[in-house]
């Protein structure tokens, strides 16, 4: 009987919790186990020793879910990846409670790469769009994999900036890895895993998302990944409870700060005064992550060799998208340009322009409309925001 139809079967049963699985992990290569195994599940109860025993000589899969599963992991592109194997991503091994089966879509290569994850509202700001393409795409550069959930709103443009940068994204599902959600985002997975990306769960392929999975994908994410980037969260956020995992992980938490007036930054503000570790700038993060690079290093070095090849440095790629706006924006003329100079990454009132150019307010209304045509602002409740 093979280990992952015994691994199956356990998985399978009331009572043996992620927990318990864990510890049995290490055995379940030695059918003469059993012994030490019951010692392990002792604690669970006699009721739980006594359905281990009885399934764990068994040599068919007593679920037909796991059938499937098994007949979906023969599809090239597929795989289940039980606890116990080499392929298992490291760091995810290390939790108290992993997820005993991971079931990945795309490229297994893709979870053992150096992963932050980037995670925040279902409903950002324009200055938080900017950040999250921003951080996506240098993290891409340093030859970081970008992880997150692929819901709405900043999860789904980090996979997308991402794969804009030329790099691989992981993305983590709160349902099966068949049942893409939302739908809105299934041609975005497509691309993900045409970008040599994956898609992971730890729940059976056809499984339809829930809201009871989320907080379990949550710590999915933060388990695969060095740290978590939350870009911009309200005070009732999910991401915020992917931040708590993190730090309950032993990860590195931290965030952008936001307007002390954006209702949508006050939960990531809050994690900053909790201790979380405030980002201003791409350097900062560069700073916080070398550590990371060591470690990850000296325990990958086949895959780690020439990682940041051919790649730009953080501070360089900043420096050259400051230094490309800026010549983009000499191409405006001079009235234009004044206009654009006094436009806040916050939002900005037709009013305090009026004020501050001292000009009528609808040729300012003209020059806002092409501004945002050509894409250096955008219009929101309340006025304009600059975007770069």
């Amino acid at each position: 009987m093979s280990d992952l139809i015994r691994w199956l079967n356990l998985c399978r049963l009331p009572g043996l919790g992620a927990r318990t699985l864990a510890e049995i992990a290490d055995v379940i290569h030695c059918p003469d186990a059993l012994p030490e195994v019951m010692v392990r599940a002792k604690p669970r109860g006699k009721a739980v020793c006594e359905r281990l025993e009885a399934v764990w000589g068994s040599d068919r899969l007593l679920d037909e879910r796991d059938v499937s599963s098994l007949h979906w992991a023969e599809t090239p592109g597929c795989a289940l990846i039980p606890l116990y194997d080499a392929a298992y991503p490291a760091l995810l091994r290390t939790l108290t409670d992993p997820p005993p089966v991971l079931y990945v879509k795309g490229q297994v290569e893709a979870l053992h790469g150096l992963q932050l994850g980037l995670v925040g509202t279902r409903k950002p700001s324009p200055s938080a769009r900017q950040a999250t393409d921003l951080f996506a795409a240098a993290l891409t550069e340093m030859g970081v994999t970008v992880t997150s959930g692929l819901a709405l709103g900043v999860d789904g443009l980090a996979h997308a900036a991402a794969l804009r940068s030329g790099g691989c994204t992981v993305a983590v599902l709160g349902g099966g890895v068949e049942r893409v959600y939302p739908r809105q985002h299934q041609a975005l997975a497509s691309a993900i895993l045409d970008g040599g990306g994956a898609l992971v769960s730890e729940m059976p392929p056809d499984t339809p998302a829930s809201a009871r999975l989320f907080p379990r994908r949550n710590r999915i994410i933060s388990g695969l990944s060095a740290g978590i980037l939350v870009i911009e969260a309200s005070e009732r956020s999910g991401s915020l409870i992917t931040a708590r995992l993190a730090a309950e992980q032993g990860r590195d938490v931290y965030a952008v700060p936001g307007a002390w007036n954006n209702p949508q930054a006050l939960g990531s503000n809050r994690l900053i005064k909790q201790g979380a570790k405030p980002v201003d700038c791409v350097d900062d993060l560069k700073e916080e992550l070398q550590s990371w690079f060591s470690f990850w290093a000296a325990a990958n070095p086949h895959a780690a060799s020439g990682m940041c090849q051919a790649r730009v440095a953080p501070g360089e790629a900043a420096k050259e998208a400051d230094e490309t706006a800026h010549a983009a924006a000499d191409v405006l003329d001079p009235a234009m340009r004044a206009l654009l100079s006094e436009i806040d990454h916050s939002v900005t009132s037709i009013d305090a322009l009026v004020a501050r150019l001292n000009r009528p307010a609808h040729e300012l209304s003209a020059e806002l409309l092409r501004l945002e045509l050509e894409g250096w602002v955008s219009s929101v409740p309340g006025g304009v925001v600059r975007l770069r």
